[in-house]
């Protein structure tokens, strides 16, 4: 648990290094909430540590494991409905954001993804959104 605590302090220094879109930081309650589900789902899928780091790096990789990890960190924290695509709650997360308009139609338009499970759907649209997005996600600075 303290590797992805010390996660959530490098996090920042990583995404500025990656991209350079403004960065939307997590609530505070929702940072722990995930950090917590992304070891259930670690421990549930018998995944490797690292795919922790790469999830919250925003690394993932395009196999089935890593893309039923996705599914498995979203699903559990409502960022994702059972069908794969992104959550009201998600877009929440960007409404006091100056983009917030940009990120509804990114978002809009990535929803309407639909593959053969919704494993697969989550995937691509995260993908879509994280691709077209004109911010991204990340956790809090402050951890405590």
């Amino acid at each position: 648990m303290n590797r992805l605590l010390m996660l959530y302090v490098m996090l920042p220094v990583a995404l500025g290094k990656m991209d350079t879109r403004p960065v939307v930081y997590l609530p505070k309650d929702l940072s722990d909430y995930m950090a917590k589900t992304a070891f259930r789902c670690m421990i549930k899928l018998r995944t490797p540590s690292s795919m922790v780091k790469r999830f919250f790096e925003i690394k993932l990789q395009d196999d089935d494991l890593s893309r039923e990890f996705l599914y498995c960190v979203c699903y559990t924290t409502y960022l994702a409905d059972e069908d794969g695509h992104l959550s009201e709650a998600m877009l929440r997360l960007f409404d006091d954001n100056e983009h917030a308009e940009a990120v509804q139609k990114v978002f809009e338009s990535c929803n309407k993804i639909k593959t053969k499970t919704p494993v697969q759907t989550l995937s691509e649209v995260a993908k879509c959104f994280y691709k077209n997005s004109p911010v991204i996600l990340g956790p809090v600075l402050e951890r405590y």
